[in-house]
């Protein structure tokens, strides 16, 4: 089993060093080891509620706890615009307590949305934490564990992509060190035949020096953007475990299962739905030309 490499260079500004990036993401031998009801005036058996009329504010405030319920402020035991639910569906938010505004939402779908770009920093997580943790509450106890699920997933694919990334630099400056010898080595080939002593630089390394050194320039940029993305993600699941803390919602020790074992699971169910999908539809192509 090799060991972890150690960049030689010292780290850019604003990443992490070496030592710290090895304790955070791992290394390559164990990376495996861990979706409005629109009123109208036409409608005979709809009757706009007095409440919502010319009121903007209840989406983008809060509501207020002494504030009359929405069956109360019904005028004349009318009945207010409502939309049948089909079974199955959960119901809507029930009115009492802290219902998140429209803000709210927003913040908590950029928080749990999987996105390859950085939209929030670090602060913007810190700061944002309680109203993030409130939304979430809101939430079905099923939704939140969901979201636990899905954002652990999240920061694993991110973990590993700032992983490829250090790697890719360790790479570049491997080669350049590689390709300093050969030109240390071999300089009176070099001198004496440039097409025989150049094999071994196309061989071994197939990249100019400063090719690497540009290489090197891209990695250390890409690896900031994908180690920032992981340490945004790894913070919202923080965040999550401990609402389901909270909660008392059970989660799976991931430290006690392989990633790999997870890993082969998940493939194996997906696989599983494509087959039963391609079997639909080709029997359903059978019996589309057997009516014919």
């Amino acid at each position: 089993m090799s060991s972890s490499p150690v960049i030689s260079a010292p780290p850019p500004v604003g990443v992490s060093s070496p030592v710290h990036f090895e304790k955070v993401l791992g290394v390559p031998a164990d990376i495996f080891a861990k979706r409005s009801i629109q009123d109208h005036d036409d409608t005979p058996h709809v009757t706009k509620c007095p409440y919502y009329d010319n009121d903007h504010s209840r989406i983008m405030g809060p509501i207020n706890p002494n504030q009359s319920s929405f069956e109360e402020s019904c005028s004349g035991g009318q009945r207010c615009a409502t939309q049948s639910l089909p079974k199955g569906l959960p119901p809507p938010y029930q009115l009492g307590g802290h219902v998140p505004t429209a803000l709210e939402h927003r913040f908590m779908t950029k928080n749990l949305l999987k996105r390859n770009e950085v939209d929030l920093s670090l602060v913007d997580v810190h700061q944002g934490k309680e109203i993030f943790k409130e939304s979430m509450k809101a939430m079905p106890d099923d939704t939140v564990y969901t979201a636990v699920i899905a954002k652990q997933a999240d920061v694993e694919s991110k973990r590993l992509r700032a992983l490829a990334a250090a790697w890719e630099l360790e790479s570049a400056e491997k080669h350049a060190v590689l390709l300093q010898a050969i030109f240390k080595n071999y300089a009176k080939q070099y001198a004496e035949s440039m097409i025989e002593a150049s094999y071994f630089e196309r061989v071994l390394v197939k990249r100019s020096l400063q090719q690497l050194e540009d290489d090197a320039d891209f990695t250390v940029t890409m690896y900031s953007h994908d180690f920032a993305a992981y340490q945004v993600a790894d913070l919202q699941l923080d965040y999550l475990e401990e609402i389901c803390a909270e909660q008392k919602l059970p989660l799976e020790d991931d430290d006690s299962e392989d990633a790999e074992d997870r890993l082969k699971v998940c493939m194996d169910s997906i696989l599983a739905e494509s087959k039963m999908e391609n079997t639909s539809t080709v029997t359903s192509g059978h019996l589309s030309r057997s009516a014919l």
